[in-house]
């Protein structure tokens, strides 16, 4: 299993913010972001030095959905050398699936579970 110290959540939904960071916490990460929206975590990442393993996505975040924060992300070339991006969503369609597969980021139904974090990282 790979190491994980640093992640972001980004989830308009604090329920599902909540059940993300306790999944987190267990598998041993020790320092969680969350943002509401996508516009203040970009931000953050723009002005920051904040290095992260592992970034947890809503799909449908108001305003900039995950797939335009992925994009924004890599052309500020803040990704570089950084961790691994997922997504996730309360339903996965035709569209959401292609899109992730042409961003090439792992996408998963809500909520994240031991077993699906587990999964992201052993592949």
């Amino acid at each position: 299993m790979k190491k994980i110290k640093s992640a972001i959540i980004i989830d308009y939904s604090e329920m599902d913010t909540f059940i993300a960071d306790k999944i987190l916490k267990k598998y041993g990460v020790t320092n969680i972001m969350t943002f509401k929206s996508t516009y203040k975590a970009l931000f953050y990442l723009k002005d920051t030095s904040f290095s992260y393993d592992f970034i947890l996505i809503e799909v449908n975040v108001p305003f900039m959905d995950g797939f335009e924060f992925i994009d924004k992300l890599h052309e500020l070339d803040i990704h570089k050398k950084q961790g691994e991006i997922c997504l996730y969503t309360t339903s996965i369609n035709s569209v959401t699936k292609k899109k992730s597969i042409e961003k090439n980021v792992k996408l998963f139904e809500k909520p994240l579970t031991l077993k699906k974090l587990q999964t992201i990282f052993e592949n």
